[in-house]
């Protein structure tokens, strides 16, 4: 089916599109924008909000042809954009479901200053299977949808309101919200409404998500019959998402079928944007991969911590991996019994070094993000860890990942830092400026409801302290860069500490020195957990 737009362009009115709001107006919050898909309206977001309006002030915008916009004048892409642009605050956070995914990435391309996040529901880069971009719909079936709404808009969005819910263990969720807040066509609005789908054939956000500085959260139904699940793995693969979720048992509306896992996601993404804790990934993995060649010379304790941990199990039979591997201290100590381990890290330099290690007997190594996990479901029996969660931004993410990846009855041995990790350095800089010097690390409590929440089992928890000890404070943070530990927070001072305020820290230290020499403290959390 053709659609000439022009004849409607001309008769556009130079005002914003309406829009509903809802919650909370706070100064402490920063308000929310949400963009619905095809065949909705902004009611599809009623389930969600009624765990987000009281903390956010939430800004609801309806398509041309839809909702508030039903009578609306027919537009084209670029002015759709333009128009939503003109209707919003300054600085928001830009959720979209589906096509309204589609279409908030692509205000963001436009308006990158505009935004301070992005959260995509079900929504691909390309929605219609293109070169290079095999996980999408097939072109004859969405032909075959543009002909069937051509002739039967009716019947064509009654097939489609039941093709959102296959897969989805809450589909009668879905169920009632239609036939309680049912979308209706009319001759007022059919022409908006197939506009809108060719805009699912016209937007191709490859490129711009490849790209993309705004940080980014892509959120996939495990089930979802539009937007396979094997989406979410392209996306990691081309680095097209900062963050992302996949909701199990959910189908295309997870915002309507499981609001409450969808909402804190939400607000835990947040939160990462003002966090001036939040490290940059990428300088994460500069720094490790740069510390390669001097890491094992210096990471004595590290070596310690993984020693320790291996010896909570007795048993490394089956297919296993180790989650920021390193340069392979849980490696070398268990390829003896057991080679078939793949190891995973973020630091392409830490995985060369580890690679040249095993020229005679190659190991398998992956360089990823270990929130944004490359691996099949139920790949592994176990999964070991030492000193690498603590690096981790969502730890929620995180152990839904891990879990993902372990088979039934699958186990989990981490090792990571505690609060109390180099307070003797935390404290000397306190009493020097206000910016921060050393990583926050997140408590034994915190972490064990953390787990516990995700579904694991807790079989074993151990704390204890590693102290290590240094004539000056200069020999301390020599070994922190050796072994790649560099400040990478977002609320470090830019550019260097002057002469005088680290000399200022150094004499604060001084207050920690015994028998002639000044301690490091290392608070070690050990977790033995199992995947019920």
């Amino acid at each position: 089916m053709e659609l000439n737009l022009q004849e409607h362009v001309d008769e556009i009115k130079n005002m914003p599109l309406q829009f509903a709001r809802r919650g909370q107006k706070l100064s402490s919050s920063v308000p929310l924008v949400f963009l619905h898909g095809w065949g909705s309206d902004s009611r599809c977001w009623n389930p969600l909000l009624a765990y987000l309006e009281d903390e956010f002030e939430c800004l609801l915008i309806d398509l041309p042809g839809f909702g508030l916009n039903e009578k609306s004048d027919a537009v084209d892409l670029d002015r759709l954009l333009e128009l939503v642009e003109q209707s919003i605050p300054k600085k928001t956070h830009l959720i979209g479901w589906s096509l309204g995914g589609m279409i908030a990435t692509q205000l963001v391309k436009c308006f990158p200053d505009r935004f301070l996040s992005l959260t995509t529901i079900a929504s691909n880069a390309k929605f219609v299977v293109s070169e290079y971009w095999g996980n999408a719909c097939d072109p004859t079936v969405y032909q075959n949808f543009l002909d069937g709404f051509r002739e039967s808009p009716e019947s064509t969005l009654k097939g489609f309101n039941l093709l959102q819910g296959r897969g989805d263990r809450h589909r009668k969720a879905l169920k009632n919200h239609t036939v309680q807040n049912p979308c209706l066509i009319n001759d007022d609005n059919v022409i908006n409404w197939s506009a809108a789908l060719h805009w699912l054939n016209q937007i191709d956000n490859r490129e711009t998500l490849q790209n993309m500085n705004t940080p980014h959260l892509a959120i996939f139904g495990e089930n979802d019959a539009l937007v396979p699940s094997s989406v979410r793995e392209q996306f990691i693969d081309s680095s097209m998402c900062s963050q992302n979720l996949l909701i199990s048992d959910a189908g295309h509306a997870p915002h309507i079928t499981q609001p409450e896992r969808v909402a804190q996601a939400l607000k835990d993404s947040f939160k990462q944007g003002h966090n001036p804790y939040q490290c940059d990934k990428k300088l994460v993995a500069q720094s490790f991969s740069h510390a390669a060649q001097s890491y094992e010379k210096v990471a004595h304790m590290q070596a310690e911590v993984a020693s320790k941990l291996l010896k909570l199990r007795d048993d490394y039979r089956g297919d296993l991996c180790d989650l920021g591997c390193g340069t392979g201290f849980c490696m070398d100590l268990i390829r003896p019994q057991n080679t078939n381990i793949v190891g995973l890290d973020i630091a392409s330099g830490m995985l060369e070094y580890c690679q040249n290690k095993y020229q005679d007997n190659p190991a398998n190594l992956i360089c990823a993000d270990f929130e944004n996990l490359p691996i099949k479901p139920n790949a592994f029996d176990g999964i070991v860890s030492s000193l690498s969660v603590q690096w981790s931004e969502n730890l929620d993410q995180l152990f839904l990942q891990v879990k993902g990846c372990l088979k039934k009855d699958g186990w989990f041995l981490f090792s990571t830092l505690g609060p109390k990790t180099l307070y003797e350095l935390k404290e000397s800089w306190r009493e020097t400026d206000s910016f921060v010097h050393v990583n926050q690390f997140v408590s034994q409590q915190a972490i064990l409801q953390k787990l516990e929440a995700t579904g694991f089992s807790i079989e074993m928890v151990q704390q204890g302290n590693e102290v290590l000890r240094y004539d000056t404070v200069f020999s301390l943070m020599r070994d922190l860069k050796d072994i790649g530990a560099h400040n990478v927070n977002a609320g470090k001072k830019k550019g260097l500490s002057t002469r005088r305020s680290f000399q200022c820290m150094a004499n604060a230290y001084e207050i920690y020195r015994d028998a002639g020499s000044l301690p490091a403290t290392y608070d070690v959390i050990y977790f033995y957990v199992r995947a019920s």
